[in-house]
């Protein structure tokens, strides 16, 4: 070959360099620009083949642990490599394996088709026919892609070269695909870097904008830059009218926003849950709970605060309503003691005055007699008429608000009219074992000394304990007894009256307006029948009345 001719030669195979060259660079700048990973995959296997490097090219991205999670090919038919598809991506161990020194050649790995590990790795079948020297159908040859760490994020394996293979570092389409592969794998590293910040970028602004707190973001010179949605319904102003204002603006107080930020840099940096007041657009004062952070850059300079805040209205409206239903409690519970012990001195007192009303039938003279017992008749009513009142105050919920003296204010009561029964009850009933069980003496007492005025034997006892002793030991006729009594209460007194006698008849009473426990239900379902059921105080009359009728027969 003369001169001429080695000069064309040279001249031809530059040109082939530079076009090769061209089409990888181009290829490259191509997926810099293409934000889809498939696409960008494919891109450059179709380059390896367009410049005449090989005439197959698969490339491989891994995951964690060496998986395969995307895939782009060149040369081969779709069907080809849909199959290719299904086959089982070599394992952790086989990729350590074709990453060892053992295979390594240049910058990248070959397994001939003579080492039996060959056989372990399995790929697209080869359609050409074996040469003597060179590159055989079942070589493998891979590059790996790193990232900018230098960490293998993928792998191009090849396959049919184009030129001559000849096994060294020298090797033109070697060289270039090694090139090739680290401009490669360099460009998908940022591109997945940059898609990944988009997506958390993107996922962020999602959280932001859907969060039910407030979240408000300053630069290092307190002008707004983030306002969410809660920001917006919160406080009132849109973010593109307060985005670019001062945020010492939303602050009730300025200084609490100084004293804030004071709190933060003597706290590494955050202060969480710091009550403060801010203002809405209408002018309303508005508490939040704050969680705020200073934000600093890679060098650790201030760029600017992000807070995280809490409508407080809700929570302080719910401590206030806990507060008030705390007080009512607190004010009921007071209520219905008082009622509780003012009912049973009334009940005392209403026992003595119908005592002393039978007494004085027995006065001669007419004008005292008549003057005894008014008397006697108005105090029973001052007694129904303090019961009443007891009652009513038991649920001061339903009662309304009345002006008493200045800022002074009271309950309203509804208006009472008690008229207590002013007959007088003649009974002839024979004489009757009783037993009155109260753990209020002056109660006991005073029901025993009214019945015993009617000729009856009354035995007392002064809690339920007592009172089933008594039961186990004596018959009895009637047994009246309270409900609420310390040891045992009205139902058990009840069920031992009836393991005794089944028909011995009793009497429940209470001084409360209700019955918390169901006593009287429970009893009337374990077969209690003629139940005289009455709020202390009650007229003795009435008393007299039941009994009569319970013994009429």
């Amino acid at each position: 070959m003369d001169e001429k001719e080695l000069e064309q030669n040279f001249e031809e195979n530059s040109n082939f360099i530079v076009d090769r060259f061209e089409i990888l660079l181009s290829t490259a700048q191509t997926v810099t620009q293409s934000k889809n990973l498939s696409n960008q995959l494919q891109l450059i296997a179709k380059a390896i083949v367009k410049a005449r490097l090989f005439r197959r090219a698969l490339i491989s991205l891994f995951g964690r642990s060496w998986k395969r999670k995307h895939i782009g090919y060149a040369g081969v038919s779709k069907a080809t490599f849909e199959k290719f598809k299904q086959k089982r991506p070599p394992s952790k161990e086989i990729w350590e394996k074709i990453f060892s020194p053992k295979y390594q050649i240049s910058k990248s790995y070959y397994i001939p088709h003579n080492d039996p590990f060959s056989n372990e790795i399995g790929g697209i079948q080869s359609e050409i026919e074996p040469k003597k020297s060179g590159w055989h159908p079942k070589d493998y040859l891979f590059v790996p892609l790193k990232s900018q760490t230098k960490r293998i994020i993928g792998v191009i394996s090849v396959d049919e070269p184009f030129d001559e293979f000849t096994l060294s570092s020298k090797n033109d389409a070697l060289r270039f695909l090694e090139i090739y592969a680290y401009l490669c794998g360099w460009i998908i590293d940022r591109n997945r870097m940059t898609n990944k910040l988009i997506e958390q970028e993107t996922y962020l602004k999602k959280i932001i904008a859907g969060s039910a707190d407030l979240v408000i973001t300053s630069d290092n010179d307190g002008k707004i830059r983030v306002w969410n949605k809660a920001a917006e319904k919160t406080l009132g102003y849109k973010a593109n009218e307060i985005i670019g204002h001062s945020v010492l603006g939303i602050y009730r107080y300025p200084e609490q926003a100084r004293e804030v930020m004071k709190k933060m840099r003597s706290s590494e940096g955050t202060v969480i849950q710091e009550e403060i007041k801010v203002v809405s657009k209408n002018g309303e004062t508005i508490p939040l709970s704050l969680s705020s952070s200073i934000l600093f850059d890679q060098n650790g300079d201030e760029i600017g605060t992000v807070g995280i805040s809490r409508d407080l209205k809700p929570i302080k409206e719910l401590e206030k309503q806990k507060i008030e239903a705390e007080r009512n409690k607190a004010i009921q519970k007071t209520v219905v003691a008082l009622s509780h012990h003012i009912n049973n001195q009334l009940m005392a007192q209403v026992a003595l005055l119908s005592h002393l009303r039978q007494d004085i039938s027995e006065i001669r003279d007419d004008k005292l007699h008549i003057s005894f017992a008014e008397g006697l008749n108005k105090a029973l009513t001052r007694s129904f008429q303090i019961a009443e009142i007891t009652k009513s105050l038991q649920n001061p919920q339903d009662l309304e608000d009345e002006r008493y003296i200045g800022k002074l204010e009271m309950l309203s009561l509804p208006k009472i009219t008690v008229k207590p029964s002013g007959k007088l009850i003649k009974i002839k009933i024979k004489t009757l074992n009783i037993m009155v069980a109260d753990d209020e003496p002056i109660i006991r007492e005073g029901f025993a000394e009214f019945l015993r005025h009617f000729n009856m034997k009354v035995d007392t006892a002064e809690d339920g304990r007592v009172a089933i002793e008594k039961i186990k030991c004596k018959d009895y006729d009637l047994i009246i007894s309270d409900i609420k009594m310390p040891y045992a209460n009205g139902y058990e007194v009840f069920k031992a009256a009836r393991i005794k006698n089944p028909k011995t008849n009793i009497i429940l009473m209470t001084a409360f307006g209700y019955d918390p426990d169901h006593t009287v239900v429970k009893a009337a379902r374990d077969g209690l029948k003629g139940v005289f059921f009455k709020e202390k105080p009650f007229q003795l009359e009435l008393l007299l009345e039941k009994i009569a009728s319970l013994f009429e027969s």
